[in-house]
């Protein structure tokens, strides 16, 4: 039952629990009697949850990378706006450790920041062409990658020193500059 008040807490805390260690211990140090230990639940409880840290991980950084691609879809038609990103900061400031934490996780293919620079260069590309009426100086994938890298910078920035209103007015005024003479 996904509304079963265990079920949420019990996730809840051993995402917690794991965070916490990636915090202290290293993905590669943490092992599973850890998270248990730390989210005080049961071996069987954990794995009847998850298949190992890897798919617990795995889980996380899907779920930011969905949650993070809908607050995209939902706000990039204000791309001129600086609120667009001034929301995005205000959104990921309530999971702030979580994100922060997970990352600077690389293991294998899971790479936040990877799935997050695609979602952000994807939907900035995609935009780009819609909007575009004469030829760009460069492919339009090139400036969709450099700014999603230069959006997560500023993401990651903001998080961590708590100032979202400056960065999101001059990450748009990049943007501005970048497309100002190339877009309607």
């Amino acid at each position: 039952m996904p509304d079963d008040l265990r079920v949420i807490k019990t996730n809840r805390d051993i995402k917690q629990a794991f965070i916490n260690l990636l915090q202290t211990k290293g993905f590669n140090k943490i092992t599973v009697q850890d998270i248990c230990q730390v989210a005080l639940i049961g071996r069987s409880t954990f794995y009847h949850h998850y298949v190992d840290k890897y798919d617990l991980l795995q889980k996380m950084v899907n779920q930011i990378e969905t949650d993070f691609d809908n607050l995209l879809k939902n706000r990039l038609q204000e791309v001129a706006s600086d609120s667009l990103l001034t929301f995005l900061y205000q959104s990921l400031h309530q999971h702030k450790t979580e994100f922060l934490t997970l990352i600077a996780i690389q293991v294998d293919e899971i790479n936040l920041e990877k799935g997050l620079t695609t979602i952000i260069s994807r939907d900035l590309a995609a935009y780009l062409t819609a909007q575009s009426h004469t030829e760009l100086p460069v492919s339009t994938e090139f400036i969709a990658t450099l700014y999603a890298n230069n959006v997560l910078t500023a993401i990651k920035w903001a998080l961590e020193h708590d100032d979202p209103d400056e960065i999101s007015t001059f990450m748009n005024g990049i943007m501005q500059a970048l497309t100002a003479k190339h877009l309607n």
